[in-house]
């Protein structure tokens, strides 16, 4: 990136002035950057808004094509008629609650707020939930069932059209104008370090016009020494700055205090935060500001909701499921002698052991026919306890149907509704395979063990340890509501898909 035609000249003036701007001309600047950043923040919320409507407008019309038209047939546009009633997406009331819960959930903020899935998701479960809570007690199964699929055609819709949103984006770059002019504050090495970032382009909202080190004497690639920080503001037409690296005290008070008069918008780049995998947030006591990098408070609320959801989404897939459960118990019943259902000890939050429920997919006498080889067995301990598809005699012809499928984990359901597990959450693991997480083995038990959860929708068994762990222990640090329900979202077609699965 070159920073030298646009850097140069303007600071080349305000030398030769050697003067700075007048006192009208600053609060001219100020004036117009906070004008600047409610057009910006406007236009934003403009632009996602009409597009949201634009994929609810689309769907209704889908769904109203699906009612009046035998597309798929005589039976299918029955059903449809019986389990999504006319009127059912229509009125200002859905529009408005799905508008609310759009703004209220954070999708139309700064940054990386708008491409997050969780985020969109989370606003459809809250907006169909306004609007079903009336009709819930009258047939509570049949609105359950709408509940659940209209959050899914709504997120996708939704989903999708913010996804073609961002590629027509970064192809016409439409909010190239709309670019923050940026300048970065810091040490040189560190301001250097972030120009090389993809984050700092215009496609990503930042139009970068220099930097300043506060090193003395500066680099020379700098627009100017640190002491000029007020004429380079204004020379340059600043409205964002961002701080890279670390300061003094004296030095970051400066910044403040000079950015917060000419109504800049100012952003720290702090790689401590970046390392540690936290989200920091302020709080203020007594006029003390303390830096949060872990609200509990707000992590027990979401394990709450977490902990609800399980129950609700739980309860109802075992209510709808059991007629599937039952011809499958039988099925493994008659192929095989022995319990339909079997449990395995596995780890629990903070090392709990409990029962993980399956239906079986093995010979009852799995254990002597893995033992009666002692090559095979010696290959099972090796493969921390597994063993490849084709080699492994003590699963039925059923059995690697079941686990191709992901069937053989319904019975976990059970282990959810009772609290041992959760339906998104950390592979429950044997005692034995503690040792791959090092000395990470309590963060990774602070968490309930799930049927889904990160490894399953990145590969699942072709993904090894010690890449397993990682992925697992990432996941648990990073954890979070929304996370949870796009990890929800990748489970039906990684299942689908069967990648990894056997």
């Amino acid at each position: 990136m070159s920073l030298t035609s646009e850097v140069e000249v303007p600071l080349r003036t305000a030398r030769e002035r050697g003067s700075r701007p007048l006192l009208d001309d600053r609060q001219n600047r100020a004036a117009t950057n906070i004008r600047r950043h409610l057009w910006n923040a406007g236009v934003r919320v403009g632009i996602l808004a009409a597009v949201d409507l634009a994929a609810f407008a689309t769907l209704r019309l889908l769904v109203n094509v699906a009612r009046s038209r035998p597309v798929l047939g005589p039976e299918v546009l029955e059903a449809v008629n019986g389990f999504l009633r006319k009127g059912f997406l229509g009125g200002w009331s859905f529009t408005v609650a799905l508008l609310v819960s759009i703004a209220v959930t954070g999708n139309y903020g700064k940054g990386d707020q708008r491409r997050d899935p969780s985020r969109l998701f989370l606003a459809c479960i809250l907006a169909v939930g306004l609007v079903l809570w009336g009709s819930l007690w009258e047939q509570p199964l049949l609105v359950a069932g709408q509940y659940i699929v209209t959050v899914a055609m709504l997120g996708l819709a939704l989903s999708s059209a913010r996804i073609v949103l961002d590629v027509l984006a970064r192809h016409y770059n439409p909010f190239r104008r709309a670019a923050a002019r940026t300048l970065l504050v810091g040490p040189g090495a560190d301001c250097i370090e972030m120009l090389g970032r993809s984050s700092m382009t215009e496609r990503n909202g930042f139009n970068v016009v220099g930097f300043l080190d506060t090193n003395d004497p500066p680099c020379g690639t700098a627009a100017g020494r640190f002491q000029q920080l007020d004429d380079v503001l204004h020379d340059l037409n600043v409205d964002t700055v961002v701080f890279c690296g670390q300061a003094d005290e004296h030095t970051f008070a400066r910044v403040v205090k000079t950015v917060t008069a000419a109504e800049c918008r100012l952003l720290t780049a702090a790689r401590t935060f970046e390392l540690a995998g936290v989200r920091p947030s302020v709080v203020w006591r007594r006029g003390q500001p303390f830096i949060e990098l872990r609200a509990v408070a707000l992590r027990g609320q979401q394990l709450m909701l977490k902990r609800l959801l399980d129950v609700v989404c739980s309860g109802v897939a075992l209510l709808l499921l059991s007629p599937l459960m039952a011809v499958l118990a039988i099925a493994v019943r008659l192929e095989s002698p022995g319990p339909a259902v079997f449990g395995q000890k596995r780890l629990g939050r903070h090392g709990r052991v409990f029962k993980c429920l399956k239906f079986r997919s093995m010979h009852t006498n799995a254990e002597q026919l893995l033992r009666s080889d002692p090559e095979l067995y010696d290959l099972y301990v090796r493969n921390d306890f597994k063993l490849p598809e084709e080699l492994d005699k003590r699963i039925t012809r059923l059995g690697r149907f079941l686990r191709r499928t992901s069937l053989d984990e319904l019975p976990q359901l059970w282990n959810v509704f009772r609290g041992d597990m959760s339906l998104v959450g950390p592979r429950p693991i044997v005692v034995e395979e503690l040792r791959h997480y090092d000395n990470e083995e309590p963060l990774f038990l602070s968490l309930k063990p799930g049927i889904t959860g990160a490894w399953q929708v990145n590969g699942r068994s072709s993904v090894a340890y010690p890449a397993r762990a990682e992925l697992e222990l990432q996941y648990v640090q990073t954890w979070s509501l929304g996370k949870d329900l796009s990890i929800l979202a990748r489970t039906v077609p990684a299942v689908l898909a069967q990648r990894g699965a056997h």
